[in-house]
């Protein structure tokens, strides 16, 4: 439920920032692997809950889900992390920044 709002408060973002609602192409691999994340979390629900999946297979599809996510994550503070390298405001130039 929580990555749907994220994913809707993301596109609201990259309308008013990108022009296009998803798939902009400052960010379209991280909307791919949110898309991923939803596919993988539906998925796992209604295996679940309608007992579609054993619960080996519900395992492996929460398993992935999280890799999907953290894979997710890590787009995001790459792409943080290149944008404060790029204005030089590197942490580690913070005075008092312990590296």
């Amino acid at each position: 439920m929580m990555a749907a709002v994220i994913m809707i408060t993301g596109s609201i973002w990259e309308k008013k920032v990108f022009g296009k609602w998803l798939f902009a192409p400052a960010f379209f691999w991280e909307d791919v692997f949110s898309f991923l994340v939803l596919a993988l979390q539906t998925a796992y629900l209604a295996g679940t809950l309608f007992h579609l999946a054993t619960p080996v297979q519900q395992m492996q599809i929460a398993i992935a889900a999280y890799a999907a996510y953290a894979i997710n994550a890590g787009q995001f503070i790459f792409k943080l992390r290149q944008a404060r390298l790029e204005a030089g405001t590197d942490a580690s130039t913070i005075p008092g920044h312990a590296a």
